[in-house]
């Protein structure tokens, strides 16, 4: 993916709010989340 920033502030702002979202991905790698209950059948 490339992404253009109107400014270098921008680029760091992007940085910073995908900084904080690293560890979540990383938790979600090492134990993927549990899939919701089906209430339903699934139609094929």
């Amino acid at each position: 993916m490339i992404q253009e920033f109107a400014s270098i502030e921008g680029f760091w702002q992007h940085s910073r709010t995908v900084a904080e979202q690293i560890p979540q991905f990383g938790a979600l790698l090492v134990k993927p989340p549990v899939p919701p209950a089906l209430f339903e059948p699934v139609l094929q």
